[in-house]
């Protein structure tokens, strides 16, 4: 693959070297295997934008298990009808308990790469449905709000 995408991560690649892993590409609404083989190629991490699967009707178990073990950050935000970065509160319950059980197993692993969940919500009200959610789910009971740097 030649392309522009292509030596413009050579470049950033060859600048950072053994820092790849900082960089992260999103998935966004196009198939991320279009990309994946550049993300391979240069080291890259993942933001992995599972909402942008689920608004797109891509295969969500397929995508995490592809794009989990390099996922740096995930967002999350709720999707209906069509529309998403919507409150938690209008996503869909078992699509929201897959991921953040599939993205806690991933935060699991002894593979010392520290992620961070970002709600990608717009709203104060947004924000706080979402959050209300996360406290009363399993995925989330026994863990510390906020993390290594506190609540942001």
């Amino acid at each position: 693959m030649d392309t522009c995408l292509d030596k413009s991560l050579e470049m950033l690649v060859s600048q950072y070297g053994a820092m790849s892993r900082m960089f992260c590409v999103e998935s966004l609404s196009y198939p991320f295997s279009y990309i994946y083989p550049l993300v391979e190629r240069y080291d890259l991490s993942i933001t992995l934008d599972i909402g942008h699967i689920w608004l797109m009707g891509y295969p969500m178990q397929e995508n995490l298990d592809l794009l989990l073990p390099r996922t740096r950050i995930a967002h999350l935000h709720g999707v209906h009808d069509g529309k998403d970065h919507l409150g938690l509160d209008k996503g869909d319950p078992a699509q929201i308990s897959q991921f953040l059980s599939a993205f806690s197993k991933q935060t699991k692993k002894n593979d010392n790469v520290e992620r961070v969940l970002t709600l990608e919500v717009f709203s104060e009200a947004e924000l706080a449905s979402s959050l209300s959610l996360l406290e009363k789910s399993h995925d989330m009971m026994g863990k510390e709000r906020g993390g290594r740097y506190g609540n942001h």
